[in-house]
């Protein structure tokens, strides 16, 4: 790992003690719905959000890890999941928009881990994260099994504790999709 690395893997340190990841995590414990946590507008404002866009994988790899050292509720690793695949696979329009996005705050991501399609068995894959984000990466039955970003108002989440009770899983039931192109994750 570089000094540069290093210095990096520090701040995130710095930024999760600054905003109380350990005791936020605590509090998830008992919830019984899903939430992106308060300290998600200065996860923002330090460009860890962003990362992806802005950063190498191992740059994001190193930031994971940092941030890992805490109990850190909310959806920050399946965000910057779904941030990677939109950077690889997404048209320049949805790069800048979820770039944007994530830059400011006011997005948060989860991808579907089990890439069925939604369509095929009436339920959906399972989405860490997902019942607190406002976008979902998600594979959709169409003629071409596309993969898509979709808000999750189009989607009915449920969610349900996980195995870390700080974070819950959601899976999807139904979705209203009118794609666009600039929606599709070409090549995933």
């Amino acid at each position: 790992m570089s000094d540069e690395h290093a210095a990096l893997a520090e701040a995130v340190v710095g930024i999760a003690e600054q905003a109380g990841l350990t005791a936020a995590a605590r509090a998830a414990l008992d919830a019984t719905h899903d939430t992106v946590p308060d300290a998600w507008p200065l996860l923002a404002s330090q460009e860890l959000l962003a990362l992806p866009f802005d950063a190498e994988l191992l740059d994001v790899a190193v930031a994971v890890e940092a941030l890992g050292r805490f109990p850190s509720p909310g959806p920050y690793v399946p965000t910057v999941l779904a941030a990677e695949l939109v950077k690889r696979y997404g048209a320049p329009n949805l790069v800048q928009q979820v770039g944007a996005a994530l830059g400011d705050g006011t997005m948060s991501m989860a991808t579907s881990i089990c890439g069925s399609p939604l369509g095929e068995s009436g339920d959906a894959d399972l989405v860490l994260g997902g019942a607190a984000v406002s976008h979902v990466v998600i594979p959709v039955d169409d003629a071409d099994r596309r993969w898509m970003v979709l808000p999750t108002a189009d989607l009915t989440l449920s969610s349900e504790p996980g195995m870390d009770p700080s974070r819950r899983v959601a899976t999807v039931s139904a979705v209203t999709v009118d794609p666009s192109d600039d929606s599709v994750l070409s090549g995933l």
